[in-house]
């Protein structure tokens, strides 16, 4: 009970803003706030300081009169201390006590909060900038939120958090800016894959970590051996070190049964493939193998397996219809599907009451692979779409970045609301160049040759990162927290 009303009095205190607070002289912040603490025999009251001495015998550190009154205070002293440490570990969960998000809050020796720069930042904590310059290696769009990670191994999250799909050390609803995931140091991200309202990393041992869907803690999929790693909406799935596919989630894991699978099961029926890449939609699979050839698994309500049926499947499946060149990229969405081929070319399938497949028609429903149009001349590089999405895009040899379907929240990026049934082009700034383009389910970002991660579409969770929640139908420049 004494824990309680000491924690509670101190998470009041110990929160909020930097009012009240001072700055010890080893960097920490202590909290100077009068707290009232109940115990057996008296109410007594305990002042919180930065240590002087007149203050501290308040803890019990004057001379008692008697033993008994010696032990007595030194309990409560103890009392105090520990709940000085609950609640500075409280406001660096809450708000990461005040402290830049290029620190860590860690608790101060007096029961403060003190932020400490993270390795290769410099500062006063506060405030603490690159020691050398960080570049922008990759940029993934989820749901409704956006992560990036950079040369120093570091991952940033921003937009919709309600699943803890920012990070678990990352409290609070959405984030509009980027905001760094505290659960890596120390690891080097060299891959991130956004589902709806999960996140995925792999790291440079090959270990594989999700997090979100309401996850605690950040979950260890594989120790070592990922190669490739797709977050989808219901579902994720790994190339394994064997050149095999592992998966697990809500039905269509590719394991010949419907089951949910809570840990990662083999895909059946792939035996002599060697995988390259997988794709999870929004409830289906494809994956690419060594050779440029293609499988695909899962719900198949609107065609989105390409084997011109409609018929789910438990196990992966051939396409049917697929040009000559062999695929080079693949890439699903909400329904629908679309590969990269060694020619340049791009052929969507799947549901297209949104213009999805990009073949310049409405049809309801595509069941075998159809050409992307709106592309005379041009050869694509880089293909994206996810699992939430009604739209996709990529980029170009002439160095352009196109987009097709659904285009109520200007996630196409050409500046309208108007669907496209044809690859169109996105505006962009002047003397830039796309580099790498990741769709989300409302809105996309890109990362350009400016070294800037610009996003476009939907923002109302602040999954744009510029600092707002005002929906964009340009490209906007993702604000740099780095």
């Amino acid at each position: 009970m004494q824990r309680a009303l000491l924690v509670a009095g101190l998470l009041l205190i110990g929160c909020g803003s930097p009012t009240g607070r001072s700055i010890e002289a080893d960097g920490a912040i202590a909290i100077d706030s009068r707290i009232v603490v109940a115990n057996d025999s008296a109410v007594a009251d305990f002042v919180l300081t930065d240590g002087d001495p007149e203050d501290d015998a308040l803890l019990g550190d004057a001379a008692p009169a008697d033993a008994a009154a010696a032990d007595a205070r030194s309990a409560d002293a103890t009392l105090v201390r520990d709940a000085r440490s609950d609640a500075a570990a409280a406001s660096c969960q809450v708000n990461h006590g005040g402290c830049s998000d290029n620190a860590d809050c860690l608790p101060g020796s007096n029961g403060g909060v003190q932020c400490v720069c993270i390795s290769g930042y410099a500062g006063d904590g506060w405030s603490c900038k690159a020691s050398q310059s960080v570049q922008v290696l990759e940029v993934a769009a989820g749901g409704y939120h956006s992560c990036a990670r950079f040369s120093d191994g570091r991952i940033r999250c921003w937009g919709q958090n309600d699943r803890g799909q920012l990070g678990p050390k990352i409290g609070g609803a959405e984030r509009t800016l980027p905001t760094r995931v505290r659960s890596f140091e120390g690891k080097k991200a060299v891959q991130l894959a956004l589902g709806w309202r999960h996140s995925c990393a792999r790291f440079a041992d090959g270990s594989l970590s999700c997090w979100g869907n309401s996850a605690a803690y950040p979950r260890d999929i594989a120790a070592a051996g990922a190669l490739d790693v797709s977050a989808g909406g219901t579902n994720s799935c790994y190339v394994t070190a064997q050149a095999g596919v592992r998966c697990w989630g809500r039905q269509h894991n590719g394991d010949g049964t419907n089951y949910i699978q809570i840990s990662p099961v083999d895909v059946v029926d792939i035996a002599g493939l060697v995988a390259q890449q997988v794709s999870v939609g929004w409830d289906h699979t494809c994956a690419r193998f060594a050779g440029g050839a293609l499988r695909c698994w899962g719900d198949n309500t609107d065609g989105e397996l390409g084997d011109g049926t409609r018929t789910h499947r438990a196990r992966p499946v051939k396409l049917v219809g697929l040009p000559s060149s062999p695929a080079v990229e693949i890439a699903t969405g909400g329904r629908f599907s679309c590969g990269r081929f060694a020619d340049g070319s791009i052929y969507c399938w799947g549901v297209n009451n949104r213009a999805q497949v990009g073949d310049g028609t409405l049809t309801t429903r595509i069941l075998t692979p159809s050409r992307v149009t709106g592309l005379v001349g041009l050869k694509a590089t880089q293909l994206s779409a996810t699992s939430m999405a009604y739209h996709a895009c990529a980029i170009f040899s002439d160095q352009s970045l196109r987009c097709w379907g659904f285009n109520e929240q200007g996630q196409l990026g050409d500046g309208t609301l108007t669907l496209r049934s044809a690859a169109t082009p996105v505006v962009l700034p002047s003397g830039v160049s796309p580099s790498q383009i990741s769709v989300g389910g409302w809105h996309s970002c890109a990362q350009f040759s400016d070294q800037q991660i610009r996003c476009w579409g939907f923002n109302k969770f602040g999954e744009l990162g510029d600092g707002t929640t005002t929906r964009r139908l340009t490209p906007q420049r993702v604000s740099q927290t780095w």
